[in-house]
């Protein structure tokens, strides 16, 4: 077995193992009829028949622990959710036709929210700092659909008929602009010009902190912290604080999952030591 089939093989073994021991009570399905009064859920979409999110497992942990220690219960959506969407063989005509690979699943993460019941919705890769349960109970705007992240779906939340509304919305501006491969973000960042959707794009600071707010070496910069929500740091944004000499973990070890989920949680360690009142 070759060194990157092994990888992925005890990817799959720990993913199974985190379904397995968060299944009651973290990664759990439930039914689409809830009371968000009762205790929030935080979904994140994870299509485990991708090989690159099977690697993402530990991120996915780390994920589904903070969430959970602010108040949330954590779901695990799939694309089997996104099936259970009413008008899936259609749209998914759309999305295979003018869509291709992984930018097709950031479109079926929104069937399956959809089709989940709705409510809140974040990437695995974001993770809340001030996010007190009471703003998870009550959704924002009426339920009225926000981006937290002006055009980047890294933090939504809105009501069932609120992603109906974006998902056939941003299948229209697919269709508008044929011949591209073209993700979520792509059209919600039309939508954000257009100007006249009734869509709330925060594109204030306030909410999502776009990776590790350090001002030097494991220095957490406090004043960015107070304003924000929560955190957002894709791979993309590891390699910019590598290169700037901002990544909280040593550099001997190979750049994974596991590495990027121990970097997260020296972050969190870091603000909470250094930003929060004793």
């Amino acid at each position: 077995m070759s060194h990157r089939r092994r990888k992925v093989a005890a990817a799959v073994t720990l993913l199974m193992i985190t379904i397995a021991l968060f299944g009651n009570s973290k990664l759990y399905y439930y039914s689409t009829h809830r009371n968000l009064t009762d205790r929030p859920v935080m979904n994140t979409f994870f299509n485990v028949t991708s090989e690159l999110e099977l690697e993402e497992a530990h991120v996915l942990g780390i994920w589904s622990e903070e969430w959970t220690n602010v108040g949330f219960d954590t779901k695990l959506l799939t694309l089997e959710d996104a099936k259970r969407h009413p008008e899936f063989d259609e749209m998914e005509k759309i999305i295979e036709a003018h869509v291709a690979g992984d930018y097709a699943h950031s479109l079926y993460r929104w069937l399956a929210i959809k089709a989940s019941g709705g409510g809140w919705i974040s990437t695995y890769d974001t993770l809340p700092t001030s996010f007190s349960l009471s703003d998870g109970v009550v959704l924002p705007n009426d339920g009225t659909l926000p981006s937290f992240q002006a055009y980047g779906p890294t933090l939504v939340s809105g009501t069932v008929e609120e992603y109906e509304i974006v998902i056939k919305l941003m299948l229209d501006v697919i269709l508008k602009d044929p011949g591209e491969a073209k993700p979520d973000e792509y059209a919600l960042k039309i939508m954000q010009q257009e100007g006249d959707h009734n869509i709330h794009f925060n594109t204030t600071q306030n909410y999502v902190q776009q990776g590790f707010a350090y001002d030097s070496p494991r220095q957490v910069n406090c004043d960015i912290m107070s304003k924000v929500r929560a955190f957002h740091i894709p791979p993309t944004l590891v390699k910019d604080a590598m290169v700037n000499g901002l990544y909280p973990v040593e550099l001997s070890e190979p750049i994974d999952s596991a590495h990027r989920a121990k970097a997260y949680r020296m972050f969190l360690e870091d603000w909470r030591s250094q930003c929060e009142d004793p």
